[in-house]
């Protein structure tokens, strides 16, 4: 698998957001479901903005307001709360994968047929996109 990593300004991506609708103005976005992205069953992709003003992590926060603060660490447990779901979604498919794997692989070793059944099914369902002329 080639996987390719593009970097898009965050201006940039607002400006593309507010292009097409989806982003205000006053709004900026705060995350984007990245498992939505990747699930060919989700029609959409599920962008958590906010209204508030960006403040600075790195800047001294003993000068910060109280509204500052607060914000910031709202949007901070929305980031927590959205990482964590998606890090249970991801755990929980990697585990069925590979429970899947597992039991394929068990299964072919069971048959002692001299080629592996996943094997077999692979050459079969290429066999079967070259007659139809799928693409591969």
């Amino acid at each position: 698998m080639k996987l390719i990593r593009y970097a898009i300004r965050k201006e940039d991506l607002h400006s593309l957001l507010q292009t097409i609708g989806v982003l205000q103005k006053s709004e900026r976005v705060l995350a984007v479901n990245n498992l939505d992205l990747t699930d060919p069953n989700h029609d959409v992709v599920v962008v958590t903005v906010t209204t508030e003003a960006a403040v600075t992590p790195g800047t001294d926060r003993a000068s910060w307001s109280e509204v500052q603060l607060q914000n910031r660490l709202t949007e901070l447990a929305v980031l927590e709360d959205v990482a964590t779901r998606q890090l249970r979604m991801i755990v929980e498919e990697l585990y069925k994968l590979r429970e899947f794997i597992s039991i394929r692989e068990a299964s072919d070793a069971e048959s002692g047929n001299e080629v592996p059944d996943s094997v077999e099914r692979n050459i079969r369902d290429q066999i079967r996109r070259l007659l139809s002329g799928e693409e591969m």
